[in-house]
């Protein structure tokens, strides 16, 4: 009898801790590597070199220190929260619960459409049913807090899919928008339920999902297996025209989802070289790389982050306490499908 030792791979169930951990505290660093420098050009982030990921940069304001996170993060949060105190999706409690970011001149880095649509909340001209901006706003706000729908609905593709519109729509009506946001939602939850990332299936899966809310964001990520067959100048480049009449004409969204995605595809082992391509990419590098370091940290766990940012992400405590209190709720059952949906 062979006296090798019997390695012994844990259950996906096993690692679903350990991956819900991952996925919210991977946004929320990413997010905050990435805040000091959003809006800097790729030369400037190709320039810094591995000097971005070693170590968080205090805010060039001066008013946020070295590990401090965006809206991208604390609007996840405020995702995460609602879903706890709700016991699931509840529309009306979500829209209430980004309310207090704003009142209380708390939100970081606000981005315009979010201000706009909480706006009309506040000033109760409309629900969170009619509150999200017009077609023709593209922006990455919903894209940006999907993470929480992906780790709630990581085995109901279905009600993923329902919810993940319904969250969206609160800030973003727009079909790109809220497409960017189930395409998120989606790529975590494969991360969650997946030990390999197989490119086809990967894209089989995300494609699936937005096919009937968005054509261009569909035909985006169908054109990464050529992409990632690029240099990373090139290919950062070509993402910039998808779904553009033009170069540099890309709705945020898109660009925002595809830089993403495209760098987890092409560091599918390893979140600092996932997250590094994101900061790399340039302009909204906290939107990205929190992106980005979710979904790479979903398929890893929460070890694949280097441990010194783990230890001094701002609120990295809290974040994982709920990471903890959403797994729990998830795996205990949920409420009834009318009190989820408010």
């Amino acid at each position: 009898m062979s006296d090798l030792p019997v390695v012994r791979t844990p259950s996906l169930r096993a690692m679903l801790r350990p991956k819900f951990r991952g996925a919210l505290l991977g946004a929320a660093v990413g997010d905050a590597l990435g805040f000091p420098f959003e809006g800097s050009s790729r030369s400037f982030m190709a320039a810094l070199g591995p000097d971005a990921l070693r170590a968080f940069e205090a805010h060039r304001s001066g008013y946020f220190p070295a590990g401090q996170f965006a809206d991208a993060t604390q609007l996840t949060l405020a995702t995460v929260e609602s879903i706890i105190e709700s016991q699931g999706f509840s529309g009306p409690a979500l829209a209430a619960s980004f309310l207090p970011l704003w009142r209380e001149n708390r939100i970081i880095g606000r981005s315009p459409d979010c201000t706009e649509a909480v706006g009309r909340l506040i000033a109760r001209t409309a629900d969170w049913r009619t509150s999200g901006c017009e077609e023709g706003r593209a922006g990455n706000g919903a894209a940006k807090r999907a993470i929480p729908l992906g780790l709630w609905n990581y085995d109901e593709p279905e009600r993923l899919v329902e919810e993940t519109v319904l969250a969206a729509e609160i800030t973003h009506r727009d079909r790109r928008a809220v497409a960017g946001a189930v395409a998120v939602a989606t790529a975590v939850a494969y991360s969650l339920t997946h030990r390999d990332v197989v490119l086809g299936e990967w894209i089989d899966a995300v494609t699936g999902a937005i096919a009937s809310i968005d054509d261009a964001l569909a035909e985006g990520l169908r054109q990464l297996p050529r992409l990632l067959s690029l240099g990373e100048r090139e290919a950062v480049r070509e993402i910039g025209t998808i779904g553009g009449a033009e170069p540099d004409a890309t709705p945020l969204v898109i660009e925002s989802v595809m830089t993403a995605f495209y760098w987890f595809l092409r560091h599918p082992d390893d979140w600092s070289a996932t997250v590094g391509g994101c900061l790399r990419s340039g302009g909204a590098t906290d939107t990205i790389a929190s992106i980005g370091g979710g979904i790479s940290a979903a398929f890893h766990g929460v070890e694949a982050i280097p441990a010194g940012l783990r230890k001094s992400v701002v609120e990295g405590d809290r974040i994982l306490q709920l990471a903890d209190r959403l797994h729990t709720l998830k795996e205990g059952g949920r409420a009834p499908a009318g009190r989820r949906r408010g």
